[in-house]
């Protein structure tokens, strides 16, 4: 799949010449930078509790973005079923992130 560009990705054309660049390469990268944001984040200490719902935030986030990138059917709203999965996760890491917020202020 991804040797032969099956599973999605963008057409990069030089000259005549096309091929699909593969969206589990732009994930990795955004993994790999996901990581490092998150290991700064916890050796900094901040915010106790708030690793996991960042985390969901930033990586639901980043597939958002990748969807547009995928050749996957957008069906409803112009979105694909995995855009409207990443908004639910978003969505939920907010309020996860809130809640959090407002027990830190009551301790």
């Amino acid at each position: 799949c991804f040797l032969q560009g099956c599973c999605g990705g963008w057409e990069v054309c030089i000259g005549d010449v096309c091929f699909t660049w593969p969206t589990q390469v732009v994930e990795s990268i955004g993994d790999v930078a996901i990581f490092t944001l998150l290991v700064k984040w916890e050796k900094e200490g901040k915010r106790k509790g708030q690793l996991y719902p960042l985390f969901m935030l930033l990586y639901s986030s980043m597939r958002f973005l990748i969807e547009f990138l995928r050749a996957t059917p957008k069906d409803w709203l112009f979105l694909s079923q995995g855009q409207w999965y990443a908004i639910g996760a978003i969505v939920t890491a907010f309020i996860w992130m809130s809640v959090m917020r407002r027990k830190e202020k009551f301790e």
